[in-house]
Order: C-alpha cells, then sequence, then structure tokens
C-alpha cells in the first residue's frame, strides 16, 4: 500500500511536468506567447515536492514550498568542542559537505584554546559533517537546517568520545534560542557506518573534496562559501586596523569577533588594548585583558596593559600585581622604556590618596584646547600674572620643541617657568628669573631639586603675594600623569617647602594641570584630561563642612540559571561625575564593602565579565544620608 501511495504521486507529479511541453509545442512558436509563458511561470504561487527528510519510519511527505528569486537567509552557526574522555583536546577539523552534491562547503579549524569554532550554514539544505580530531578519527554525521527558521543565530555543541568497545562516537547538538530562550532544535542523523580509522590522513579528505572541484557550484553552496570567506577576512582586517594604530576600526572588528568566540585569548588580547588606546570603557578592557593573560602563548605585555587598565580605574593593589608579572616576563631594557617601576610607585601613591580624599564641589565643567587653556580662566587671576612665554624665556631646545609653555611672575620681579633648560636630560624643569642690581632680567636658574624631579613639571603659578607656588608634576608622589602639587615659602627670599600633591579628586590618574585659585581660596579652577582622555576645565568649590564617611556591606549576583558572582562595581558622584572608587565582588560569594562620602547622590555600574556578557547588566543611583549607614 505504501509502495502504491507513493508511486501514485510519483505519476502525479511526473505526468504534469511532461505535459506541459507537449501542450506548448503545439502552439506558434512566437515571442509573444515565449513572454506570455514566462509570466505564467512567474505567477505560479506554489510548487511541490515528495521527500522522507523528516520521518525516521521511511514515511514520504509531500512539501509545499514558495519558488523565489531572493537568495536564502544566512545561518551563523556559533559552536563548541569538547572531548568528553580528554577534556585537554580542543583542536579538531570539521569539514562540511553539502549532502544533496557531496561538494564541499567549508573547512573550519576549531579555536585549539576553547575549543570554539563558527560555522555559515543556510536553511533548508542537509549537510554532512566530518569531524576529524587527534585519537578518534574521522566521524561523520548529517545536519539538516530546517526551511522555517526565525532566529539567524545557531548554537551548536559538538561532542566526541570513545564507546566502550573503544570506536569513537559523534555527537552534534544545535538549537536555535532567542531573547525569551524559545528553543527550536535541530534534528541530526547519526551515521556510525563511515567512521574511519585513527590512522586516516587529511590528504584522503583533502582529496576527496578536490575530486568536483571543477564542477559548477550550486547557488546555496556559493553563498555560503562567499559568507565563509567574509568571515574569515574579518580577524585579518582587524589585525591590519590593530597594526596601523587605527585602534577605533580594530575594536569595533575584534568587539564583533568576540560575539562570535568569547573566550579566545589573542581576540580578548587585542580587543583589550585597543580601548584602553582609545580609553574607552576600560572595564571591558580590564575583563578582556584579564583573560588573556591567563594564557601565555599571548605576548607577555598584556600583563603591562592589564596593568595600566586597572591603573587607570583606581585599581592600585590589582596594577601593582600585574605590573610585577610584566617585570618576570619582559628584559630590563623594557621594563626602563615602559617605566614599570614609575607605575608602580604611582600607583602606591594612590593608595594613600584615594584613601584620604579631600572634599570638593565640582561648579564648571566645559571642553577645552590646551592650545589656547589661558582662555577659559578668570583674567583678574591670569591677565598679567600668567602668560606663555616670550623669546626671551625661550632656551635653545624650548625652541626646537615648539610647544607653548608659560611663565609666570609675582609682581612682575620674579619670573618661574617651565623650560627644558638647555641640556634637556630630565625633562621639563621649573626655573626662576629674577632681576639683578643693575636692574635687568638675569638669564634663567633651575628650582632646586625639592621642587624638581626626574620627571617632568610644568604649568607653574604663583599666589597673589608670592608666598605659594602651584605647579603640575609627573614626580613626587604622582598617582599618575600630572598631579597638581604646592609649595610654600615664609617670604619671597626664602626657599620653597617641600612640595605638598593637593589630593584626590582634584588629582587622577590622568593628567590634570594649572591649579588657579582665588585670592580667598574658596574657588579654584584646573584642567584635567580624566574624561575620555579630552581635556576640560573644571571649577569647583572648597565647602566649609567635613564629611563622614559610610561602609556599604553589598551581594551581587546575576540572574542566569548559573548566577554570575564575578564583577567590578564602579561608583561615581552625580555631583562632580568623578570616580569614587572601584570594588571588585567576592567572586565565590558576590559579597562586597564599600566605604564612601555621606549626604551624596551616587551612580553604581557593575557590567558582567566576558565570560557571560559585555551587556552592562544594571546602573541606578542611591542617596547616602548625613549619618553613617550600615547595610
Amino acid at each position: 500500500m505504501k509502495a502504491y501511495f507513493f508511486f501514485f504521486f510519483i505519476t502525479l507529479f511526473c505526468s504534469t511536468i511532461v505535459a506541459q511541453p507537449k501542450e506548448i509545442a503545439k502552439l506558434p512558436q512566437t515571442d509573444s506567447i515565449i513572454k506570455e509563458d514566462a509570466i505564467v511561470i512567474k505567477k505560479k504561487k506554489f510548487t511541490y515536492f515528495v521527500s522522507d527528510r523528516l520521518c525516521d519510519d521511511s514515511k514520504y511527505d509531500i512539501f509545499k514550498v514558495v519558488p523565489t528569486t531572493n537568495p536564502p537567509s544566512i545561518i551563523i552557526v556559533r559552536g563548541h568542542m569538547e572531548a568528553l574522555d580528554n577534556p585537554t583536546l580542543k583542536r579538531a577539523r570539521i569539514n562540511v559537505f553539502n549532502a544533496s552534491n557531496n561538494e564541499l562547503v567549508g573547512i573550519f579549524n576549531t579555536n585549539s584554546y576553547n575549543g570554539n569554532y563558527l560555522l555559515v550554514l543556510v536553511p533548508n539544505v542537509k549537510y554532512i559533517f566530518k569531524v576529524e580530531a587527534k585519537g578518534y578519527g574521522i566521524m561523520q554525521e548529517v545536519i539538516e537546517v530546517p526551511s522555517k527558521i526565525d532566529y539567524e543565530i545557531c548554537q551548536q555543541q559538538l561532542k566526541v568520545k570513545l564507546n566502550d568497545k573503544q570506536k569513537p562516537v559523534l555527537l552534534i547538538n544545535s538549537f536555535f534560542a532567542d531573547e525569551n530562550e524559545k528553543v527550536f532544535y535541530l534534528k541530526s542523523f547519526s551515521d556510525t557506518t563511515n567512521i574511519n580509522a585513527d590512522n586516516s590522513s587529511e590528504d584522503e579528505l583533502t582529496n576527496h573534496s578536490n575530486t568536483k572541484k571543477d564542477k559548477q557550484y550550486a547557488n546555496i553552496d556559493e553563498l555560503v562559501k562567499k559568507q565563509i570567506e567574509e568571515e574569515k577576512k574579518k580577524p585579518s582586517e582587524a589585525l591590519k586596523a590593530f597594526k596601523n594604530n587605527d585602534f577605533e576600526k580594530a575594536s569595533m572588528f575584534y568587539g564583533e569577533l568576540l560575539k562570535n568566540d568569547p573566550s579566545d585569548p589573542f581576540i580578548n588580547y587585542y580587543y583589550g588594548v585597543s580601548l584602553l588606546k582609545l580609553d574607552k570603557n576600560k572595564a571591558k578592557a580590564i575583563t578582556s585583558l584579564l583573560l588573556a593573560a591567563n594564557y601565555k602563548v599571548v605576548p607577555y605585555d598584556v600583563h603591562l596593559y592589564l596593568g595600566k587598565a586597572y591603573h587607570l580605574s583606581y585599581l592600585f593593589l590589582e596594577a601593582i600585581a600585574s605590573f610585577y608579572d610584566y617585570t618576570k616576563r619582559a628584559k630590563p631594557e623594557e621594563v626602563e622604556s615602559n617605566q614599570v617601576r614609575h607605575l608602580i610607585d604611582n600607583c602606591k601613591n594612590g593608595i594613600s590618596l584615594i584613601t584620604n580624599q579631600i572634599n570638593i564641589d565640582v561648579i564648571k565643567r566645559a571642553p577645552i584646547s590646551l592650545d589656547n587653556i589661558l582662555a577659559n580662566y578668570n583674567t583678574e587671576l591670569t591677565d598679567t600674572r600668567v602668560t606663555y612665554k616670550t623669546e626671551f624665556f625661550y632656551s635653545s631646545i624650548d625652541k626646537k620643541k615648539q610647544e607653548k609653555l608659560l611663565v609666570c611672575n609675582f609682581n612682575k620681579h620674579e619670573f618661574i617657568q617651565a623650560s627644558y633648560g638647555e641640556k634637556g636630560f630630565t625633562g621639563l624643569d621649573l626655573y626662576k628669573n629674577i632681576y639683578d642690581s643693575t636692574g635687568n632680567l638675569g638669564a634663567a636658574k633651575l628650582l632646586s631639586t625639592e621642587v624638581n624631579t626626574s620627571y617632568d613639571e610644568n604649568y607653574p603659578y604663583l599666589s597673589a603675594d608670592g608666598k605659594t607656588l602651584y605647579f603640575s608634576s609627573k614626580g613626587h608622589n604622582s598617582m599618575g600623569g600630572y598631579d597638581i602639587f604646592k609649595c610654600t615659602r615664609s617670604d619671597t627670599s626664602s626657599t620653597w617647602s617641600k612640595p605638598q600633591n593637593m589630593g584626590y579628586p582634584i588629582n587622577s590618574t590622568y593628567d590634570d594641570i594649572l591649579f588657579i585659585p582665588d585670592t580667598a581660596n574658596q574657588y579654584a579652577a584646573y584642567c584635567s584630561n580624566r574624561k575620555n582622555n579630552s581635556f576640560e576645565y573644571i571649577q569647583v568649590k572648597f565647602p566649609e563642612r567635613s564629611f563622614t564617611n559610610s561602609i556599604i556591606k553589598g551581594n551581587f549576583t546575576t540572574l542566569d540559571s548559573i548566577p554570575g558572582k564575578n564583577a567590578m562595581i564602579t561608583v561615581y558622584s552625580l555631583s562632580t561625575e568623578e570616580l569614587v572608587g572601584v570594588y571588585k565582588t567576592n567572586s565565590s560569594n558576590g559579597n562586597y564593602l564599600m566605604v564612601l562620602p555621606s549626604e551624596v547622590t551616587y551612580a553604581m555600574t557593575a557590567p558582567r565579565s566576558i565570560q557571560t556578557s559585555l551587556m552592562l547588566k544594571n546602573s541606578f543611583s542611591l542617596m547616602i544620608g548625613s549619618k553613617p549607614l550600615f547595610l
């Protein structure tokens, strides 16, 4: 009966096909009739075919499909390979064939570090997967992508193992899932009859795939191969952008590649470095660099970049540990050229400064151009008292550098300027010029080593009474970049005191320059590039009241099926837009402890780790009252 049923439909189908040419042959072969016939075919809505592709019991179904000239949609398969009885094995070669014509669609290698891979398939096609792994030989399984798929991303799990008889077994589980976790499973057909021995060579597989290489591929195969080539170009394009220092483009490319393989160490390395170079989302940079740092094959300067990312995020202890890891692997000359010892000192200084932060209110913030930095300041405080250097003050090296440097003065009698000097061995230093007994302005003399260091000193400003000198320095106890310092003297003929760091949050791990207070020392202005690495003018007020601290005990967890406990919580003050602190949760239980000034409104963000998601999990604000708070 089954055979009769199948024969009936085949006969009906074939007779329909054969009958049409006979009827057309009876008609005159004119251009108008051919055009009309083409229109009839074009208007045809459906076609039918018979197949047993979806049946386990060998029964046939009639499929009704709609012809279309549009190319089929592309399905991206993000897979993970796992050897159940050999967890260290991550490398395998996946050869994908179109089952209808036995043509090779593509050869894909899994990531040797995490077993991930990326495939490109199209709907309504049956594929043969031939997987080759060391110790397992070549295994085969058939996968079919259904004709109606609402999702473009497929998750695939490829598992290999040896059975009780030490024969290799291949298991492939594939499914589609949308944001609401609706799951659509793909059907696969195991083929245990075509398992080659362990000594099967790669040449056999290659020769098999090239037997029909001169044949014109079907449209679907060409589409898949074209898409595969596009995917293969992305890593080389990303690396090219990175080497050309086009970190904007590199971060975009590597960000896309991470979506398909979020645990690849090299992608994370290049992505993290790109973000750090752009000074964008340091939390993401840390997460990627931290993952990459676990692999010895990644360039060892990953520890240097990770340390810098930690440092800029005020995670000073973690930064110090990363810098020490770098010194263990780098050459002594590399450690010296990258000023790693100085970076470690910056972190140690930062620990002390951020623990004893000062209280300020930010009144104004505005972007500025560094070439015209004086334009934003109160002219009553700058006019004739601080200006750009004239020809008289420039040394020979200053002229070669062609930088716009500042000079300040006290009653036009004593001038203090930033200069490279005549030798320039220690970079920028502070010099003074004073009038001699004959009434002539004398030559520049270097200020004492109490003020100058082996690092740069710049942006001097003298108070109205001439007893306080404000300047920026990369030395002393700077927490990173230029920090603002002040030193005092009892009168204009005395020596300057030891410079004092103005503290956090006036200073940051970035460059903070040209501090100018008002005459009452209630307000002040300075410039900083802590925000997006672009300089801005910041005006602050020093409140008379001191603040108390509140202790916050909390717990972090994700809402995933397997809750995540590891996160970095970044806390900002909404009034000053300054970073207050970065806190790491306990990776085992999610607990954290924060100490924050009271009577301040904060914004808190907690980005999840790269292993789970790069999305921002949550953001909220809270107001801490005037009394110490324990949560």
